[in-house]
Order: structure tokens, then sequence, then C-alpha cells
């Protein structure tokens, strides 16, 4: 089973996701890491292979350009976690669109709760978008070490994990 996961919630998110890849033994794409100047110079090749010959390139479809050409890597095939993105609605719609469009109608966002509740209105819209589009799942940030395979699969069944 594929599984492609959006992990919302905590600023540090990074050490989770990590967690998270390597249990479930696939990549974790970091927005902030892809889009780097470094990697933008080395997919650079790839990116122009893809763009429109006389579009300029909104930020925001250079990234969705960029994760295109990362997703189509082989180790992505059997799934990936993705963190850096989205950031705000507008985004989660772009990318669940596209996601679609490359064939990832089944992805489904992991938002990493706290015991201490932290007010963010961009994270609290985000939440209810994937929870209107019934792929959501609740996971206390404490409780990722103790994640495996097995739990991930009764979360994307039942929706919800703490």
């Amino acid at each position: 089973m594929a599984m492609q996961l959006i992990l919302l919630g905590l600023a540090t998110i990074d050490q989770p996701a990590a967690t998270l890849s390597e249990q479930l033994k696939i990549p974790q794409i970091s927005m902030q890491r892809l889009f780097s100047p470094f990697m933008h110079d080395c997919l650079q090749e790839e990116l122009e292979e893809i763009q429109q010959p006389d579009a300029l390139p909104s930020q925001e479809a250079v990234k969705l350009a960029m994760l295109e050409v990362r997703l189509r890597q082989p180790d992505a095939r059997q799934g990936w976690i993705l963190t850096g993105f989205p950031t705000c609605v507008a985004q989660a719609k772009s990318l669940h669109l596209f996601l679609e469009y490359l064939g990832y109608p089944q992805v489904k966002a992991i938002h990493l709760t706290v015991s201490q509740a932290i007010d963010n209105a961009e994270l609290s819209a985000l939440v209810e978008y994937y929870q209107a589009l019934n792929s959501l799942i609740q996971l206390d940030s404490d409780a990722i070490a103790q994640i495996t395979l097995q739990n991930l699969r009764e979360c994307l069944q039942i929706s919800t994990y703490v």
C-alpha cells in the first residue's frame, strides 16, 4: 500500500516527519529544502522541460513543478511524507487538484496535535479543509514514536489516532 501523507501542525515538524519516514520506509519531502536555491539549481533542467515556454511562472507554480519532479523520483513510488506545504487553504486546494492530476487521489493529511493548545488561524483552516475532504488524521505528536505501519493503516481506515 503506497502512502501519500501531508504533515500539518507543529512548526518543528521535521523530527516527527523523519520518525514517520523511517518507520514507514518512505521519503520525507520538505518543501523548504526542496525549494532551496541549491535544489532549484539542481532541478532547473527538469523544471524547464515541464514549464510552458513563454510563461513567467509564479512561485507557487514553481513549487508545484519542483514537487512534481521530486514525486517522480524512484524512492517516492511507494509513498511519501510532505512537510512545509501547504501553508494556507488556497495552497491546499491547488495542491489537491495538482495531486489528483498526478494520480494521487487518496492523499491523507496528518494533523500533529500537541498537549498545549496553539492558536493558529491558518492551521485551523487547513485542518477544517482536510476534514471536509474526509482526508484528515489526528495524531498526538507524542505518539509518533510508537506509530507503526499497522497503526497507520488502521488510522487511514478510522481517520483518528490519539
